[in-house]
């Protein structure tokens, strides 16, 4: 078979199928093309969906630094000349915390007697 034969027998057949709207098979038989679905018409654009932004996490509370000994004894003396040099309320704030002596205090009671100092009254 040349290749006129080949370029005309496919030029028939394309010729057949334009004519009845079908395509061949394997088979070389025509069968009628299903027609393209029409194209849907475009919708208004979908906006994006909201993200909730996030909040920034809160700042951590200062961390308050240890107290020391000698900053307890600092503030003791301060409170003491507030108190007119009265040992005596300092004395039964401590007493309170079942201590006479700030060197019997464990460190997480510093601050508490410094406030109980510092409510004092006089």
């Amino acid at each position: 078979m040349s290749i006129e034969n080949s370029l005309e027998r496919i030029a028939d057949a394309l010729e057949l199928l334009a004519d009845q709207g079908g395509i061949i098979d394997t088979d070389d038989t025509v069968s009628k093309v299903t027609e393209a679905p029409k194209p849907v018409a475009p919708t208004a654009p979908v906006p994006p969906a909201k993200v909730a932004t996030p909040t920034p996490p809160s700042a951590p509370a200062p961390v308050a630094e240890a107290m020391t000994p000698t900053d307890l004894n600092t503030a003791l003396l301060a409170e003491l000349a507030r108190l007119g040099n009265d040992r005596a309320h300092i004395d039964a704030a401590m007493g309170t915390f079942g201590v006479t002596s700030i060197t019997q205090l464990t460190p997480d009671q510093y601050q508490p007697l410094i406030d109980a100092v510092k409510a004092i009254v006089i």
